[in-house]
């Protein structure tokens, strides 16, 4: 019954027999033969066939209510019995994008392990949709992602708030129309930007401007695209890049308006060949979230286990206390968080 339930969870998810059948790696009569026996064992439909997408029936809301449940306690199970094959070990995987894993993580870990623990880390550059289901598979202990994935069986925490600004080549004349908005690598750097009496500019400004942007469907490219379509324009797109740290470089060499996280001067080459632009739109504002089932395992250890709390326990909630303090988000942490930081200090 659990095989069967898992493929009518993918075509819940997919509302479509084909598109599941591509992501299981399996042929569609197969799939569909696996749904008829799930819907022959409980005698009742559980998708509706006529509508387009396929929906689910009273019954099959019902019963995706309860293969929810299921299938969260599959994999508490599932990260339970790894991390007590693991304790000893210390073995920590995290899943991100390639700028995450290349210049946010490393240096995080370098500092936490500097402080006499001993924890092995693996790194897994995956596509979003890829990061969830590794997540969900337990071949990942968390990851972090600009996305509000908003999936149901995982939860997910706001680290922090970044600021999308404009890096505009420093050689183009509309820079001088705007000397009052105009700002340094330096001025930047310095999160000077983030002041009240700095003035945002409104992205109008560039409104006869050629843009490189990162490839569509990626976040910031659609943030983009709001950002310019709510001050009235749609941009002319003349390059597309796959990084973010490709598009910054693009910019500076001349080949368009570039829109970058704010924190990218902490990583990248300072060039004076750009100006940067605060942004007059909400969507310049973008949430960094943590993905993972923390909170949920430490419940499960001190429920189940005698409140025995294991030495990779221990090195988790370190790693994550650390990871906090390195990015100042005590203002911004969830009850998860303050959950947390409070049993962080009940143990080390």
């Amino acid at each position: 019954m659990l095989k069967e339930m898992s493929y009518v969870y993918a075509v819940y998810k997919e509302k479509s027999f084909s598109r599941a059948a591509q992501k299981l790696f399996i042929s569609q009569p197969a799939l569909s033969a696996m749904v008829k026996k799930a819907e022959q064992e409980i005698g009742v439909l559980i998708f509706d066939r006529s509508t387009n997408p396929i929906s689910l029936t009273t019954a099959g809301r019902y019963y995706i209510d309860q293969a929810k449940k299921i299938i969260r306690i599959q994999n508490e199970m599932k990260a339970y019995f790894r991390i007590a094959a693991e304790a000893e070990a210390g073995k920590l995987r995290i899943g991100g994008s390639s700028f995450f894993l290349s210049y946010v993580f490393p240096p995080i870990v370098n500092a936490f392990q500097r402080k006499n623990f001993e924890v092995n880390t693996a790194y897994f550059e995956l596509r979003n949709t890829e990061l969830v289901s590794k997540l969900l598979d337990d071949s990942i202990d968390f990851f972090i992602e600009v996305d509000d994935l908003q999936d149901e069986q995982i939860e997910s925490i706001v680290l922090q708030q970044e600021h999308l600004i404009f890096a505009v080549p420093a050689a183009w004349s509309v820079n001088d129309l705007l000397d009052e908005f105009r700002l340094t690598a330096e001025d930047v750097h310095e999160r000077r930007h983030l002041s009240d009496d700095v003035p945002a500019v409104s992205p109008s400004a560039f409104a006869d401007e050629p843009f490189v942007l990162l490839r569509e469907g990626n976040d910031s490219f659609l943030r983009a695209i709001t950002i310019c379509q709510n001050a009235g324009f749609t941009p002319q797109v003349a390059m597309t890049a796959d990084q973010v740290l490709t598009s910054y470089y693009l910019a500076a060499e001349g080949h368009g308006i570039a829109l970058v996280r704010d924190s990218i001067l902490l990583y990248a080459d300072v060039t004076e060949k750009l100006h940067f632009y605060k942004i007059d739109d909400l969507a310049a504002l973008r949430p960094i979230y943590f993905f993972g089932f923390i909170e949920k395992l430490v419940v499960f250890y001190l429920e189940n286990s005698g409140h025995k709390i294991t030495l990779y326990t221990k090195r988790w909630f370190a790693l994550a206390n650390h990871f906090f303090l390195c990015y100042n988000i005590f203002r911004y942490f969830s009850i998860f968080g303050g959950f947390l930081l409070t049993l962080n200090q009940y143990l080390l």
